[in-house]
This record gives structure tokens, sequence and C-alpha cells, in this order.
């Protein structure tokens, strides 16, 4: 048994792979790909029978939320095996582990784990649930366990899809955990770096060949975010000067990959999306500290999970 503090363990870019305030599982990433195939059957049985009788239907989405969202904590713990050091609070000559660095192994496995988040194919919610999310009923409102909305009074599936990739992408990039993964890939070269998670997420995202329009639109969304969250590392002054540095090539190989892509891109929305991006680095080569672009909406209140914590007296 480990005893690791509530302050070790809360913050996104803390360190311990086992220290997590809600997971499961020996292993975050074995669970995080088992929560990835319950969240996909859950998703594909939603429906009518999902909310009780006399309900109404635009509250659909009370129901939706949680299980649209039931990766996001597993997804943290798995994230923390990145740049993962298992520590101990020792004392000299009781024989616990000091410190040991997650394996190489099991850290590329949170990688690939955490990379089927941002997946088009994952994030999509299935056609006949948007069928059955009209604007609020009379008398209902959103709240904060809600998506926020960029469409209006209308659900939006593509603000859902991006604050639910924001998360994924914010916790692969985390200054912290980047600067760690330079550190230990410098120490030992089998360990992933941070080169390798950004290679991974432009490859998952910008490259990613998608034909259907719906699913590209969500990819869409998601490449803008991972242009955005780099060019955040790439200017964080609490960062590595090295993960700087690395974050900075990858935006400029990007960009050289974007002009290509863009010479021989027909269709016009994709060619659209091209356009901005490497509208959206000029504008970051002209003035990176002051950078700014759009940032996705939170994502609906989770932690602490259960109303009646919040209601107990001591």
């Amino acid at each position: 048994m480990y005893y690791i503090s509530d302050k070790d363990s809360r913050p996104e870019g803390s360190a311990h792979p086992y220290a997590h305030l809600w997971d499961n599982n020996s292993n975050a990433a074995n669970e995080l790909n088992r929560i990835i195939e319950i969240r996909r059957i859950a998703l594909n049985n939603m429906g009518l029978n999902s909310i009780p009788p006399d309900y109404p239907v635009s509250n659909m989405e009370d129901v939706l939320v949680p299980i649209y969202l039931l990766h996001r904590y597993q997804t943290e713990a798995a994230s923390k095996l990145l740049g993962g050091l298992l520590y101990t609070y020792s004392y000299k000559g009781d024989g616990q582990v000091i410190t040991e660095i997650v394996p190489a192994e099991t850290q590329r496995m949170a990688l690939q784990a955490i990379l089927k988040t941002i997946q088009p194919e994952f994030l999509q919610i299935p056609e006949n649930l948007l069928e059955l999310l009209p604007p609020r009923a009379v008398g209902s409102t959103n709240s904060n366990e809600n998506f926020r909305k960029k469409t209006g009074l209308t659900f939006d599936p593509l603000a859902a899809a991006e604050s639910a990739a924001e998360l994924s992408i914010r916790l692969l990039l985390n200054p912290q955990r980047a600067s760690r993964m330079i550190e230990y890939k410098s120490r030992n070269q089998d360990f992933p770096g941070i080169n390798d998670v950004l290679s991974e997420l432009i490859k998952n995202s910008w490259k990613n060949n998608i034909e259907d329009p719906y699913l590209a639109e969500i990819n869409r969304t998601v490449s803008k975010l991972v242009l955005t969250k780099m060019m955040f590392l790439a200017e964080d002054q609490l960062t590595a000067g090295q993960v700087r540095a690395i974050t900075l090539s990858s935006i400029f190989d990007l960009e050289n990959w974007i002009k290509k892509a863009y010479t021989t891109e027909k269709d016009s929305a994709q060619k659209a999306h091209l356009l901005y991006g490497l509208e959206l680095i000029r504008r970051y080569k002209e003035n990176p500290e002051l950078f700014k672009t759009g940032i996705a909406f939170p994502l609906p209140a989770g932690s602490p999970i259960g109303n009646d914590l919040l209601n107990c007296e001591f």
C-alpha cells in the first residue's frame, strides 16, 4: 500500500502513477482502454429508454453528459504514466523504493490509449442521439453540468467534442509533464520524449485523412486545438527551455507540411482549414508573447462526484 498526499495527487501535472482522485485498476492505461469500450457500448445503447416516462426529451443531455465523459478521470490517471515517477515518502533504511521512472513501454501504452480519446470516431455523438437533443423545454434550463454551446439554443456536438478533446490534449502537453519527459529521455533514450508526443498528436489530427464530412469536421476542431496548445506550450515561461525549442520546431515543421498539403487539397472545407492553420502560425510568429486564439469551452462540472457531499454538515 502506498500513501501519497492530496497535494501530490490533484495537480494535472503530478507525476505519481498511482496517485489519482478518481480511477480504477492497477494500470491506468489498461483501464482507460476498458472504459473506452464501455463508453462506446453505452453511447450506442442510449435512446428514449434512457430517460424516465413523462420526462422532457430535451433533458436527454443530462443523461448523455456523464456517459460521453465517462473517460475523463481515467484519462487524467493515464496521463500521469507519461513522464511518471513512482516514489515513496521513504526514510533511510526502511527498504521502500525511493524513486523509479515509469517503464518506457508503460508510458508509450498510456500515450496510445489517450490518443484514442481525440479520434473523431470516439468524439462523435451517434446520429440517433443528436435527433433526441432539442433545445430545452419551457421550465428547464441548462446548468454547469451541461455542455456550453456556440450554436445558440441548439445542442452543439462540435463544442462537446472540442471540450472533451481539449482535456486530453491539455494533459498530454502539460508543461511539468513535458519538462520531466525532456529530463528522463536525456537520462535514458528508451523513454518517450515530448517530440514523440507532439509527433503523435499531429499525426492523429492534422495528418488524419478522413472522408466522412461529420468526422472530418470533428477532426478539424481537434487539429486547431492541437496547434493552439502547442503555441501555448512553446511560450510557457515555466516550461523547460528544450520543451519550448522542440515545440517551436514542431510548429514550423507543421507549417511546412500544411503548405504542401494546401497546394494539392481539393475539398473546399479542408482547404479553408489548412489556410486558417497557416494564418494562425503567421500571427503567432509575428507576436508569440501576446498570441491568443479561441479556447475550448470548459467541460461540464464533474468532481466532486455526488451532490450529497456538498451538503454534509461536519
